[in-house]
C-alpha cells in the first residue's frame, strides 16, 4: 500500500480517486469525504473508547458516523468543518498534520447497523 501524506482539512486531500489510483472508483467518490486521518508524532499507543491499542500508531484513520442531530454536510464550506462529521474525543483529538491528543471513541471492531452515527478508528502502523 503507497503511503498516503496526510494533506488537507481531513489529512485525506491526496487520497487520488482517478480509475487508474483504486479498482473502485464509485466507492472512493462516494465515500472520501467520510475518511480523517492524521499522524502520531512521534508513533505511539493510543486509546479507543480507554482501550489501548496493542502497537504504537503512526497515523490514525476515522472513518466518520452517520451524522448526529445539529450536523450539516451540504455544501463545500460544512464539508470542510469537520466538527459535522467528528464528535467527543475524536473531534479535540484530530488535527491536521499531527492529532492533538492519543484519545479517540468510536468503534475499533466495525460498522454496527445499530449505532451507525458512530466513528470507526482505526490505528494504523
Amino acid at each position: 500500500m503507497p503511503s498516503i501524506d496526510v494533506a488537507g482539512n481531513k489529512g485525506t486531500d491526496n487520497i487520488e480517486c482517478s480509475a487508474a489510483a483504486v479498482p473502485n472508483r464509485d466507492f472512493c467518490d462516494n465515500w472520501k469525504e467520510m475518511l480523517f486521518l492524521t499522524q502520531i508524532s512521534p508513533p505511539s499507543a493510543i486509546t479507543i473508547n480507554g482501550v489501548t491499542s496493542p502497537f504504537p500508531c503512526g497515523r490514525v484513520l476515522i472513518f466518520a458516523g452517520r451524522k448526529s442531530v445539529g450536523q450539516s454536510r451540504s455544501d463545500a464550506l460544512e464539508k470542510a468543518d469537520k466538527r459535522n462529521y467528528l464528535e467527543g474525543l475524536n473531534v479535540s483529538s484530530f488535527a491536521v498534520p499531527n492529532a492533538t491528543a492519543t484519545a479517540f471513541s468510536g468503534s475499533a471492531v466495525g460498522f454496527s447497523a445499530a449505532s451507525p452515527a458512530t466513528d470507526l478508528v482505526r490505528c494504523l502502523p
